[in-house]
């Protein structure tokens, strides 16, 4: 009886997921969380017009969303319209997007953007950031392994404490270690 349920509960679940995301009648995806995920996928397989499209769309229906113009500075880096780029990118900065993003994002697609006077005005004062986690994982009774990723080559460790006040002493401090290109600037 259990393994009858539980074949039941696979079989909606892979019938759920095999579904294709509902459209509005503009071609764009009626779940917001859909909306760049398919963008991106049209970006990295060369329909970056099409994403263009589609995030026009969406920023009619939502002006101010930051994960939009994102997505359309990567459109727009795809095609080397490296301009409509920059003020798409300023248009998501505005709206709130964290400039990690920018730094982190898929470097391929952002390298026109990343050569512009505009991305290193931006770019000034942000030596040295941690741009992704730290992420903890394998977590023992003694020990613990961090992820993270930083925007350019570094030093970087890793500081535990307790508690935010905690004296230094009852801290612990991992050794530094060399953050660089060939790792894709991450370390563990």
């Amino acid at each position: 009886m259990r393994l009858t349920h539980l074949l039941a509960v696979v079989l909606i679940c892979l019938s759920v997921t095999a579904a294709p995301a509902q459209r509005r009648k503009d071609g764009v995806p009626k779940q917001y969380k859909r909306i760049h995920q398919e963008v991106l996928r049209l970006i990295v397989n060369g329909k970056a017009e099409d994403a263009v499209k589609q995030l026009d769309a969406v920023l009619k229906q939502y002006p101010e969303d930051a994960e939009s113009y994102y997505m359309l500075t990567l459109a727009y880096a795809s095609l080397n319209r490296v301009d409509d780029a920059v003020k798409a990118m300023k248009q998501a900065t505005k709206h709130g997007l964290p400039h990690e993003r920018l730094i982190a994002g898929p470097r391929d697609l952002m390298k026109p953007v990343h050569q512009t006077e505009t991305f290193k005005i931006i770019q000034q004062g942000q030596v040295n950031r941690l741009v992704h986690g730290p992420m903890l994982g394998q977590v023992t009774d003694t020990s613990a392994s961090f992820w993270m990723r930083t925007n350019g080559e570094s030093l970087v460790s890793v500081l535990v404490a307790p508690k935010k006040d905690t004296p230094k002493d009852a801290t612990h401090r991992s050794p530094a270690v060399r953050v660089s290109k060939k790792d894709d600037y991450t370390t563990v």
